[in-house]
């Protein structure tokens, strides 16, 4: 298994595994690079073992968000002129070892799968869950409104619809804080 990013796409919305990928920057970049070398040995080699990428979201508690919930005070935060702050797909650690299980369990793994939870989740939703103060600032020209995977295949996958509220996010990213102390 191998870890990568959505970053692979770039912004855009409902993107699939068949999306093609569009970074938007060198972390991006990178991560499609190494995507490829995976891909690239695993079709070269005579093994019967099979590679598995996870494009991986935002995940719950390890992007700049909760980095800076760690770091307490107000928050800033972009408002679009729909009202809303940035949407982002995100997954969490059950999710993620949901993602494990069922690729560990499958007859026939894919190449490539998102792992996300089914629906983007409103950044000022993870901070209101969190009960955190934050102050609305008009959004850039240049910020993205929205992030997020599509994960029909993962569904398929783990038999699951994926869904988890923003405080069920936060919920989870509290209880494995705890677990880690």
């Amino acid at each position: 298994m191998h870890c990568s990013s959505s970053a692979v796409y770039g912004p855009g919305q409902a993107l699939s595994e068949i999306s093609k990928p569009a970074p938007a920057n060198d972390y991006g970049a990178a991560k499609v690079a190494m995507e490829e070398a995976a891909l690239t040995i695993h079709r070269n080699s005579n093994s019967s073992k099979k590679s598995t990428i996870f494009r991986l979201a935002n995940v719950v508690g390890a992007d700049s968000l909760f980095e800076a919930l760690n770091g307490g005070g107000t928050l800033k935060l972009d408002r679009f002129p729909n009202g809303m702050s940035p949407l982002r797909s995100y997954a969490t650690p059950k999710l993620v070892w949901a993602a494990i299980d069922a690729v560990i369990s499958a007859e026939n793994p894919p190449d490539i799968v998102n792992v996300a939870a089914s629906k983007p989740v409103a950044m000022h939703d993870l901070l209101r869950a969190a009960n955190h103060t934050f102050d609305w600032q008009d959004a850039p020209e240049s910020a993205v409104a929205e992030v997020s995977l599509d994960v029909s295949l993962l569904q398929q996958l783990t038999g699951s619809d994926l869904h988890v509220t923003a405080a069920q996010m936060i919920e989870e990213w509290r209880s494995t804080r705890k677990a880690l102390v």
